[in-house]
């Protein structure tokens, strides 16, 4: 169950008529669909003690997944229309991160019981009751391709925690396959024992599962930097295109909602206050062009913090006394660029003000 949780935006009362009537039918095809699931846990976990099944209970718990991931689905898709506030600026995705962290420790646990009983039914088999457990694995089976069948259409767009849902029923569905194929060698001298490989089969389809949403949920808390992203490229790349001396301090990170986020400090020596602004709209629309970062913070400098270091391990703080080690001037003649205003321009006044003002700038008592 990929936790990797994307959602709408948020919903205002411009949107189109016609995406507010989207979205609704979305929302009951996704509870159709916890209802369908719901019910197959119910008569799998019924079915598995009555006939003695532990590939049948492992289904069970595969669907509770299932179930578990439809939820946050829609938590998902109802949380994104909650507007942040001033107490919750990032609004409450996070609590769905929260939640799919619980889920997936759960779920690690119930597989590691699984796995223990499939072993020790191995080695002292029981008989399976054929009459109850084939019928069960069927009705599973067609509710699970029920399910797969409403979210179908839905599977290709932009919500990503309903495509992550939808692949978690196809996933299960191919469990149940291999369920139904107990059921239908139940007679068999050896399906105790085929038995227990099945549920161990299962077991492993949740296994990954739950490890994934643990991995993707951990580090969405740990606000890592999101998959695929590399902060050194980043600055590097808008050094180059944006002109700037030095881009520093980078730090990336994600919401709930798949929402990129970035601070950093970008070093504009020598800039007219009016050109700066202009150049950090470049560094705006680089990032959210490039890197899908629609939400970047700022900070430029004169004459330095004190770290010219893409990412700071030292940990920079406001106060410290320390000068800067490399002035963004000197920065920029290590690259070769110009450091005053263009020829034939005045400096604009504001420009030496601002400067002076970061000059003064000491530890604060």
């Amino acid at each position: 169950m990929d936790v990797v949780l994307y959602g709408p935006a948020s919903l205002g009362d411009s949107r189109p008529a016609v995406h507010v009537h989207a979205d609704d039918r979305l929302d009951r095809r996704l509870w159709w669909s916890i209802g369908l699931n719901g019910l197959i846990v119910l008569a799998e976990f019924v079915g598995g003690i009555a006939s003695g099944s532990l590939s049948l209970l492992s289904d069970a718990v595969h669907n509770l997944v299932d179930v578990a991931s439809l939820i946050l689905a829609v938590l998902a898709r109802r949380f994104a229309r909650i507007p942040p506030s001033p107490r919750h600026t990032y609004g409450f995705r996070r609590l769905e991160v929260l939640a799919a962290l619980a889920n997936s420790v759960t779920l690690l646990v119930a597989v590691t019981l699984i796995v223990r009983e499939a072993v020790v039914r191995f080695f002292e088999p029981r008989a399976l009751d054929a009459s109850i457990l084939l019928p069960v694995a069927v009705v599973g089976l067609l509710a699970n391709l029920g399910g797969v069948a409403l979210l179908h259409r839905y599977a290709s767009g932009s919500d990503l925690n309903v495509r992550s849902a939808f692949l978690h029923l196809v996933q299960d569905t191919l469990s149940s396959v291999v369920v139904v194929a107990v059921g239908l060698s139940a007679s068999w001298r050896y399906s105790p024992y085929f038995d227990s490989i099945a549920s161990i089969l299962v077991a492993a389809f949740v296994l990954r599962a739950g490890w994934t949403v643990f991995r993707e949920a951990f580090s969405i808390l740990m606000e890592a930097t999101p998959p695929g992203l590399d902060i050194v490229d980043i600055a590097r790349e808008c050094e180059r295109r944006c002109g700037l001396a030095s881009m520093h301090h980078v730090h990336v990170w994600e919401t709930a909602g798949g929402e990129r986020l970035l601070t950093a400090h970008v070093c504009l020596p020598d800039r007219a206050l009016s050109e700066v602004e202009t150049v950090l709209r470049r560094v705006r629309r680089l990032l959210a062009e490039r890197w899908g970062i629609e939400h970047a913070t700022l900070e430029p400098e004169f004459e330095g913090c004190g770290s010219d270091e893409i990412l700071d391990r030292v940990g920079h703080r406001l106060g410290t006394g320390q000068p800067p080690s490399r002035g963004c001037a000197a920065q920029a003649s290590a690259r070769g660029e110009s450091t005053g205003p263009p020829a034939g321009r005045r400096r604009d006044p504001g420009a030496r003000g601002a400067e002076k003002k970061s000059t003064m700038q000491g530890p604060i008592a």
